[in-house]
């Protein structure tokens, strides 16, 4: 992915890299950074457990909770009009509903090309933060493109359907809340309809404070 080219780069520049597992850290060593690597979690963790709360308590769901399917996609090969036509169908063959807030170029994409969507398939437009994480964290199942949502369905405690071939975080797969499906629509479907949280999952990318961690690196470092 280019922004996978871009980490490299930077990273090689870097004097403090901080990272958000042990396995970042484990990369950035194969690849012998010349700067300083700390683990201290990942920020996403601090912003979603601090947040999810509030947004529950503001922003109610949009069916009961647990009783529907969250979609987001949005990236560039995912919307390209066959392979968001697959994803739709099988987005379009659950039996529950399906909550979408579509990226702008997603929607545009599914009005071009006169994409149908199941009668189950609530399109809608894009949500603010607490919006949307007040619908993610209550929804059965999330299934999404994105990078940053496969994490926060897994401190959400939300079985996570990835529609893309590879993944950034593979110890979310490795603990089994996270499932590959690529556009297959007979895998998404399956996917989706199988998909729970594995009990006993361990902690994965910090523990909510990261952000403390990163200010005392800050500080030994400028000090």
């Amino acid at each position: 992915m280019p922004e996978e080219r871009a980490r490299i780069e930077v990273d090689g520049l870097a004097t403090l890299l901080l990272c958000p597992d042990e396995r970042s850290a484990a990369t950035l060593r194969t690849e012998q950074v010349q700067g300083r690597v700390e683990v201290v979690g990942d920020v996403m963790a601090d912003a979603t457990l601090r947040f999810a709360p509030i947004a529950r308590e503001r922003v109610p769901p949009p069916h009961p909770r647990g009783a529907y399917v969250v979609a987001t996609v949005h990236r560039e090969a995912n919307v390209r009009a066959e392979r968001l036509r697959r994803i739709v169908e099988g987005l379009s063959e659950l039996e529950e509903p399906v909550v979408f807030p579509a990226h702008p170029r997603t929607a545009s994409v599914l009005d071009a090309q006169r994409i149908p969507l199941g009668a189950n398939v609530e399109l809608r437009e894009p949500l603010g933060y607490l919006a949307f994480a007040s619908v993610a964290s209550q929804s059965r199942v999330i299934a999404t493109d994105s990078g940053g949502l496969q994490k926060e369905a897994y401190w959400y405690r939300v079985p996570c359907v990835t529609m893309r071939p590879s993944t950034e975080w593979v110890d979310t797969v490795e603990a089994g809340a996270n499932v590959l499906v690529d556009d297959e629509p007979d895998a998404i479907v399956e996917a989706v309809r199988s998909a729970a949280f594995p009990e006993g999952a361990p902690p994965l990318y910090g523990d909510g404070h990261a952000a403390e961690r990163i200010a005392r690196a800050l500080s030994t470092s400028l000090g």
